[in-house]
């Protein structure tokens, strides 16, 4: 078993009038789901195993789940990762900066995006 991290968004159903919503980032609902396409380049941050994710998710929140735009305003530096060693051999500072890069992608988005995580 590892430590498991999933980014996804929430697509309700409203209960006044049954139609699919999703929140907006201003947390307006909007019945207009948007066709947004992750780049390649991100997808694989969507789904992730291991650990070390734990040193981002441990300076973010107590829960296991948070939006995309707090876990972006609480990301660790390189040098606080760095603490734990262990994960240098396949988890380097360019996996650093484009786990970044794809979260800053993600939150300029229309549709609100969440992380989530379990171990």
């Amino acid at each position: 078993m590892g430590f498991d991290l999933y980014i996804s968004c929430s697509i309700s159903v409203c209960n006044e009038t049954g139609k699919l919503f999703f929140y907006r980032n201003d947390l307006t609902k909007d019945y207009t789901i948007p066709s947004i396409v992750v780049p390649e380049l991100f997808r694989r941050f969507l789904k992730q195993r291991g650990y070390h994710l734990r040193l981002y998710t441990s300076r973010i929140t107590d829960e296991l789940s948070t939006s995309v735009e707090n876990f972006l305003d609480k990301f660790p530096d390189w040098s606080d990762i760095l603490e734990d060693d262990d994960y240098e051999d396949f988890w380097k500072e360019s996996d650093h900066n484009s786990f970044k890069d794809a979260l800053t992608w993600l939150s300029k988005q229309e549709i609100s995006f969440i992380v989530s995580w379990d171990f």
